[in-house]
């Protein structure tokens, strides 16, 4: 089979049998965000409930897929927007739910709209709730939760009286400062002892320690059913960015823990500083790295080369620094951190990563420009060594290319680059991969160099 032959069956292949592709750059891409929680259904199941938001596809084709035991167990497909959703601002939310008895489950939530594809993954061991002793149910992180009437059980956020509105995301903010949570307690009556017990709700910072700025809620509550709903809400006010987790827990009337429920989450507040667990020990390490004595100059390649794993929220904020001081922190304070927000880069580490810097200017550099700096170079660099090169040098009426494919990215993408100016800088001209450059003419480029 000639290159280009093979070039083209490979793209169709990774198009149609691994179900994703991306549309043209001056088109929105579909974004799915998804979430579960776990109830309980009865003695021998579990109910779960999967949350989903949509935006750029109001009418996206949704499908569930479930395995358990590793055979598909159960399927469904419906469109976005027409069951058991609503809108909100620019997003559809919706909600898919399946009944588990004990067993191994996979299941897979994807989104599509023509050609273009998102999906989310989930992998549990699932057990029937304990009937012998207390119990809780998963954390439902909301974004609002009103009660209801008689006339919102068609809602489909509609349970127990309330609408309990998810926030799949699990992000929060500048838009959404309060965090709205949803649980449920069973076997109270059996499990907790005495005529009382208390709720705790807190947030937590990475080391489990309370964060300063946001205090515990302690609720006393008498006994009075067997199961039980408990909801609230959390202000997040004055909280910086980071990671967070989100504590439910249950204690007896003495104070000792009975039950716990966590749950992570994300703020983006820009406007304020990330709490540290201890800052005398973060600042002695800070003065003994090798950012805290920087040039100008060095830091400026520091954050130059570290831009390639950097989110688009991450690049603002240092843009907006003028202070070389706050510039080396933030260098630091990213290395340090990477891999922790909602959307992270993949974890490495600093010392990996120059490592990735030394091989790509001794694997792609040309006389013009270095190594890193390449288009190979910053996907070198953002995404590590490829599972696979194909190579296809210079031929008749075709200039030299490569297609690299990364095996463990979103199902499996691919990135095409060619040489074509013929000097050796071969030029991203394709990939699959969300957020990088795609371009479905791209042959045409591999034909004729330009």
């Amino acid at each position: 089979m000639k290159p280009f032959t093979k070039l083209f069956w490979k793209s169709i292949f990774l198009i149609f049998i691994l179900g994703f592709s991306v549309p043209s750059q001056a088109q929105k891409r579909i974004q799915l965000s998804a979430d579960y929680a776990l109830f309980r259904y009865d003695s021998r199941a579990d109910f779960v409930e999967v949350y989903y938001s949509v935006r750029n596809a109001p009418e996206a084709v949704m499908k569930l897929s479930v395995m358990r035991n590793d055979s598909i167990w159960t399927e469904s497909t419906w469109i976005n927007g027409k069951n058991d959703s609503l809108r909100k601002e620019d997003a559809v939310l919706g909600r898919a739910y399946f009944v588990a008895p004990e067993g191994k489950y996979k299941w897979k939530l994807s989104a599509r709209d023509g050609q273009d594809a998102d999906s989310a993954l989930f992998e549990k061991i699932l057990q029937p709730f304990p009937t012998d002793r207390l119990g809780l149910s998963d954390i439902e992180l909301a974004s609002t939760i009103q009660f209801g009437t008689d006339r919102s059980s068609g809602n489909p956020f509609y349970k127990n009286s309330l609408i309990v509105v998810p926030n799949p995301t699990l992000q929060y903010g500048i838009r959404q400062n309060l965090l709205y949570f949803y649980v449920e307690l069973y076997n109270v009556l059996d499990g907790i002892q005495g005529e009382e017990y208390h709720t705790k709700v807190s947030v937590l910072d990475e080391n489990r320690k309370d964060v300063e700025k946001v205090k515990p809620i302690v609720r006393k509550k008498k006994k009075s059913n067997e199961s039980v709903v408990d909801f609230g809400e959390f202000g997040l006010f004055g909280i910086g960015s980071g990671k967070y987790v989100f504590s439910f827990s249950i204690q007896d009337a003495q104070g000792n823990l009975l039950a716990e429920k966590t749950k992570p989450f994300w703020i983006y507040n820009p406007t304020e500083q990330a709490p540290t667990a201890s800052t005398a020990d973060l600042d002695k390490e800070f003065n003994g790295s090798p950012f805290s004595g920087m040039d100008e100059m060095t830091l400026g390649f520091e954050y130059e080369t570290a831009r390639y794993v950097m989110t688009d929220q991450q690049k603002k904020m240092y843009s907006a620094l003028k202070n070389p001081n706050a510039k080396r922190r933030f260098i630091y304070e990213f290395w340090r951190t990477i891999g922790t927000g909602p959307n992270p880069a993949q974890p490495i580490s600093y010392e990996t990563y120059k490592k990735r810097i030394d091989e790509a200017n001794m694997l792609y550099s040309t006389l013009q420009m270095q190594g890193w700096k390449t288009d190979r170079g910053r996907i070198f660099l953002a995404y590590g060594k490829p599972n696979d090169v194909e190579r296809y040098p210079s031929s008749s009426g075709m200039v030299p290319y490569e297609i690299w494919d990364y095996d463990a990215i979103e199902g499996g993408v691919v990135f095409v680059f060619a040489d074509l100016s013929g000097f050796k800088n071969y030029s991203l001209l394709h990939s699959t991969k969300r957020g990088e450059v795609y371009n479905p003419e791209y042959e045409r480029q591999l034909k004729s160099g330009f």
